[in-house]
């Protein structure tokens, strides 16, 4: 018993190397800025006076509750509108560059709650999973490596603790299960025709309709079920270290497919593929690393 409790100790919060979760740092930075810049072409539109923001909703309204606003938050000048984006481009950039990235990602945080709950039925999963992403990077040692923030460090490849990579490790899997156990509950097991339908809606891009067109549909089908199947199984895949090189391949290929198939999607992808750097950068020092490592704080 002790030795399985020591075993998940050192797994959870044993000395890990920081690169895996600088990459991350980066990647979802970039992401975040390609994603949000795509929507930032009419920001009057979500958030400032056009008539597209959405007015106060009253909860006593017989409204389905999905389409409920949770919280209003009253449109903005074109003034404050520019001030927000440049605060999140001064954020981002501190991301990439590991300037006091705690602190950026706690302004981030702060700044796509308020654009996610300006148009609550408009933001995506992308939206609402960065809240959580961002509220946790606030505790975690970013600027342990790749970071302006030591770049006088005489050790350039600090150890930290484990727990905020696996933190994000199992969020990623976790959201591949649950997003399974939808498609399960959305009849991806027992209609062959799923996603062959779903390609003919308003994300289809010019090689969907050519996939569409001249690939047999009981290709399309397998493909199916090889995305459902690697959804419910992300965990068995990328968790375990000798697994983990298919679950890469395997998980950046959908990625590729979703990106090359639904329009637009393709930001979903960058942002999902962000979280394969925490799998891909080694993790532990090679053997017969004879420096006492540095262990970084938060």
């Amino acid at each position: 018993m002790n030795s399985w409790l020591g075993k998940a100790d050192d797994y959870w919060f044993g000395p890990t190397r920081a690169e895996p979760l600088a990459a991350f740092r980066i990647a979802c930075a970039v992401a975040l800025a390609a994603y949000f810049a795509h929507h930032a072409v009419a920001p009057a539109e979500w958030l400032g006076t056009s008539p597209l923001h959405l007015p106060a909703i009253c909860a006593g309204e017989s409204i389905p509750w999905r389409y409920l606003q949770p919280v209003y938050i009253a449109p903005m000048s074109e003034s404050l509108i520019g001030v927000m984006i440049g605060f999140f481009c001064l954020s981002t950039l501190g991301l990439v560059l590991g300037w006091r990235s705690r602190f950026c990602a706690a302004f981030l945080c702060l700044w796509v709650a308020i654009v996610t709950y300006s148009d609550w039925i408009a933001s995506f999963s992308i939206n609402r999973s960065a809240v959580l992403v961002l509220a946790a990077m606030t505790f975690m040692p970013l600027d342990a490596a790749w970071s302006i923030s030591r770049r006088d460090s005489k050790n350039p490849s600090p150890m930290i603790s484990a727990w905020s990579i696996r933190t994000l490790q199992w969020l990623l899997v976790t959201w591949y299960f649950a997003s399974g156990i939808d498609k399960l509950r959305g009849g991806w097991h027992s209609d062959p025709y799923a996603l062959w339908t779903q390609l003919q809606g308003w994300y289809q891009t010019p090689l969907a309709w050519w996939v569409l067109q001249h690939v047999p549909r009981l290709l399309v089908s397998g493909l199916q079920l090889g995305v459902l199947t690697f959804e419910l199984t992300a965990w068995l895949l990328l968790i375990p270290p000798a697994t983990r090189r298919i679950g890469v391949v395997i998980g950046v290929l959908v990625h590729l497919g979703i990106a090359m198939l639904m329009a637009r999607l393709w930001m979903f992808s960058l942002y999902m593929l962000a979280f394969y750097t925490l799998f891909i950068v080694p993790e532990r020092l090679r053997h017969g690393h004879n420096r006492a490592p540095e262990v970084a704080k938060p």
